[in-house]
């Protein structure tokens, strides 16, 4: 008997100094490590621009415009751009067509301001990503096409890029 009272005392006098005020018992702790993980896909897109030439006159000379195509790509992703022949190609010229007469009117593609470098599938433009970019398609209608006068010759052309 004289043992479990000794037990019980030593219990309630460990249970009080727990109990006192400023008085914590302390807690363990463990840590871990967590590893967190991406990848980043290589990848491309182009916008669609439209270039617009206006109005033609076949006396005042070639009818010079250009247009920006926006270029998103991934950081250090190399990449080429072509541009398709369009709809209305008749080797080796790019026309646009009036849809009602069936007129065609002559112009071409140039990746360079002096409109000397045609921008083709076999002629591109090479880059590389890392922030929203832009190359600037030059154009040129020329001059001396007596066509049917028309409220729109056009044209569709792919912009293909490869990264």
């Amino acid at each position: 008997m004289k043992r479990i009272a000794r037990i019980l005392t030593a219990t309630a006098a460990a249970l009080a100094i727990v109990a006192l005020p400023g008085t914590r018992a302390s807690a363990a702790t463990a840590t871990s490590t967590i590893t967190v993980t991406a990848s980043v896909a290589k990848q491309c897109s182009l916008g669609n621009p439209t270039l617009a030439f206006g109005a033609y006159d076949p006396n005042a000379g070639n009818l010079d415009v250009s247009t920006a195509l926006s270029v998103s790509c991934t950081k250090t992703t190399p990449f080429t751009i072509a541009l398709g022949n369009g709809t209305n190609f008749t080797a080796p010229n790019r026309f646009m067509k009036d849809a009602v007469s069936g007129d065609t009117l002559q112009y071409e593609l140039y990746s360079d301001p002096a409109r000397t470098a045609v921008w083709n599938a076999a002629n591109t433009v090479a880059g590389t990503g890392g922030t929203n970019t832009s190359e600037t398609v030059y154009g040129r209608i020329f001059t001396g096409q007596f066509v049917t006068p028309a409220a729109l010759y056009s044209d569709t052309v792919v912009a293909t890029i490869t990264f």
